[in-house]
């Protein structure tokens, strides 16, 4: 498994980034784990097997193979996933959240009442195109640009193969934000540096926020905002033209020290060992 569990591992982080948006899931055995207050909102697309995912505010379900279903971000979920599953999960980004506007309804008017959890069946050549994903992360081929012409792929197939009334059910918790509070998180987290320049953005005092942050997303905040920093930093890693100088720039650390203090703990790698291995790939 090399996403977002419990709390992102820095071996995690890293597969995440150089998988670029895509993960693949092949169970050896059964296993259940916890996602926590995702930054991203993602498809599951079952392969083979079957995966039941719990959430606080959604009923079980359980997604046999060749379905699909769409989770939103800053929630939490649990999920077992099946001895002999094959699982692909594709994180959105900047890039593919543009995406979305094509099949959303604005909220409130698709009929009532509407199950929030929708599963749509994954219909040929989708799941070969899957398949060949699965293949290229079993390889460590995917890089960005890679990455860049199958979420296009990726998005078209989904246009052609269904409805637009379908996807606009898909997509359906895409358009909406479970609170208030959440909403501005995902609104000004990137213009904050610290947890008190957060709390301040969206209107709170610092303790109240914290208590606030860990109760909607099952993590302290200043961890939170670690894991968003580490995923945003290996994306410019990745890219072989930013130089350290305009990384450390860019990411506020204090020195290079800072830097690469920051690196060996939160990857296991100096900023040098990170380069070269995303340069190997």
């Amino acid at each position: 498994m090399n996403k977002l569990i419990n709390r992102i591992s820095p071996e995690t982080s890293e597969k995440r980034i150089l998988h670029a948006g895509f993960s693949l899931i092949s169970m050896t055995e059964e296993i259940r784990q916890t996602l926590s207050g995702l930054s991203s909102d993602m498809i599951i697309f079952i392969l083979t097997g079957s995966i039941t995912i719990y959430s606080n505010k959604e009923e079980k379900r359980t997604i046999d193979e060749r379905y699909m279903i769409f989770l939103r971000s800053f929630e939490n979920y649990t999920y077992d996933i099946t001895l002999g599953s094959k699982v692909i999960i594709f994180f959105f980004d900047s890039l593919s959240m543009n995406e979305l506007p094509y099949y959303q309804h604005p909220y409130g008017i698709l009929p009532q009442p509407i199950s929030k959890w929708i599963e749509l069946k994954i219909e040929e050549p989708l799941y070969a195109f899957l398949e060949l994903i699965g293949q290229y992360l079993e390889k460590n081929l995917p890089d960005y640009s890679l990455y860049e012409l199958k979420r296009t792929e990726l998005f078209y197939l989904l246009k052609t193969l269904y409805k637009k009334e379908e996807l606009d059910y898909f997509f359906y918790l895409s358009s909406t934000h479970s609170s208030e509070f959440e909403r501005l998180i995902a609104e000004n987290y990137m213009k904050a540096k610290t947890v008190t320049d957060l709390a301040q953005l969206v209107g709170c005092g610092v303790n109240s926020f914290r208590m606030k942050f860990k109760k909607a997303f099952g993590i302290p905040a200043y961890e939170w905002l670690m894991q968003e920093k580490s995923k945003r930093l290996l994306v410019s890693m990745a890219n072989c033209k930013d130089s350290f100088k305009n990384i450390i720039d860019e990411f506020d650390f204090s020195s290079h020290s800072h830097f690469y203090k920051f690196c060996k703990a939160r990857f296991g790698y100096s900023p040098t060992e990170l380069r070269k291995k995303f340069k190997s790939l």
